[in-house]
């Protein structure tokens, strides 16, 4: 059960990345502090991620449920006057 939570992690940390790199390289077409900002918080997303995903791979074949860290919220900000 923790293994499949785990990769899970794992990949959910992966697509934050993902995310953060696609928000940064658009950073440049405007909107650029609020990309940033969110792309900083996706980036820690997925730190986070990858230390449940450790911690819950550590915790295979205990019987006790490893304590996790929880996830940041997104800033909240205007929604653009222009598509993202």
């Amino acid at each position: 059960m923790f293994t499949d939570l785990a990769e899970q992690a794992a990949r959910m940390a992966a697509d934050a990345d993902t995310f953060a790199d696609l928000l940064e390289r658009n950073a440049v077409h405007g909107d650029a502090e609020r990309r940033l900002e969110i792309a900083a918080v996706e980036r820690e997303t997925a730190r986070i991620l990858r230390r449940n995903a450790a911690r819950l791979r550590k915790a295979v074949g205990e019987l006790t449920q490893p304590e996790l860290e929880p996830l940041p919220r997104l800033p909240r900000h205007e929604s653009p006057a222009f598509p993202f």
